[in-house]
């Protein structure tokens, strides 16, 4: 079924994907996620643009490594890498403006 998804989302060259940079990880509070009930969190990512929210949804929830992603997309591994990160750094911009308290944070 994901498969032929992305099939789909490929032959309408949908995705909007950007140049290989290097993948860095973004430090999170998990406590400040817990007062967020699905429904916020699924809003969140359905705002995602299409292509960081696919790589974004084969990473976070089908739990697909950058590599396989890559072969499924028909991008590189670097891309896949750059996709997440940008995904998880917009979606961090959505906490800051929901929540009050994640916006107040340090950030090391």
């Amino acid at each position: 079924m994901i498969r032929e998804c992305l099939m789909f989302l490929r032959k309408r060259n949908a995705f909007l994907l950007v140049s290989d940079v290097a993948h860095e990880s973004i430090p999170s509070d998990d406590h400040l996620l817990d007062k967020l009930n699905a429904e916020e969190i699924f809003r969140m990512i359905t705002q995602l643009p299409l292509g960081y929210r696919t790589v974004f949804n084969l990473h976070a929830v089908e739990g697909m490594g950058h590599k396989e992603i890559a072969e499924l997309l028909g991008i590189t591994e670097g891309t896949s890498k750059s996709q997440l990160f940008k995904a998880r750094q917009l979606l961090q911009k959505m906490l800051i403006q929901q929540n009050e308290e994640y916006a107040n944070r340090k950030i090391n």
